[in-house]
């Protein structure tokens, strides 16, 4: 408790004590302890706000980011392909020389399996 050891705690309770009486100490400690909660929730409840309003400012900031993204794909035309002068490629040859690659990457799939009791196939 703000770095006050226990005989330094003593002493200025007997100080205490002596400057202020019996009778008022109790009174000016209870106070005291008051105080000081109120510190402490006015404190806590500060700094919940500062970071109740960092996030928003940062969930605002990414939705900002996230429309103009949104925008852009939509406002932006899409190029047309400049095929003046050039050969079109043939699309038979490009799918022929694709699909042994895509075939051999992928799994096979089993069909004679049991189902389990959710009704997948294992």
């Amino acid at each position: 408790m703000f770095g006050i050891g226990p005989t330094e705690l003593i002493v200025i309770l007997l100080v205490g004590v002596v400057v202020l009486g019996p009778e008022q100490l109790p009174k000016i400690m209870r106070t005291m302890t008051k105080v000081m909660s109120d510190v402490r929730r006015v404190s806590t409840d500060f700094q919940r706000t500062i970071n109740l309003e960092a996030n928003k400012e940062e969930w605002e900031q990414k939705q900002a980011e996230t429309s103009k993204k949104k925008k852009k794909k939509k406002a932006a035309p899409r190029p047309e392909p400049e095929t003046a002068g050039q050969e079109t490629p043939d699309v038979a040859d490009t799918a022929v020389d694709a699909a042994p690659a895509e075939a051999a990457e992928a799994p096979a799939v089993a069909q004679d399996l049991p189902a389990d009791a959710h009704g997948d196939r294992t």
